[in-house]
């Protein structure tokens, strides 16, 4: 039975790996190679647009707070301006921009 089977495997599998071989290596396996760089490739996009969204939110946050302090810095200016009018001094120390 052996004898058989080796016999077999001498006289028909050369003749496959030199048909189907090729075709494998030609065709199968750089799909499955390219397939795994675009998986990598999604993985670190993925992260990549994770890492975004996290810099847009503090972006965001730094943009509030650069809008409160515009608002206390004119707030200032108003208050200052009113404590010079009410002593009879009308003077405009606005920074011009």
């Amino acid at each position: 039975m052996y004898l058989a089977y080796n016999t077999y495997l001498l006289t028909y599998l050369p003749t496959y790996l030199l048909t189907y071989l090729p075709t494998y290596l030609l065709t199968y396996l750089p799909t499955y190679l390219l397939s795994t760089d675009i998986d990598q490739l999604v993985a670190a996009m993925t992260a990549l647009n994770k890492d975004i969204n996290e810099i847009e939110s503090v972006v965001t946050e730094i943009g509030g707070i650069a809008g409160q302090t515009n608002l206390l810095a004119l707030n200032a200016a108003i208050v200052r301006l009113r404590v010079l009018e009410s002593r009879g001094v009308v003077l405009l120390l606005l920074p011009m921009k």
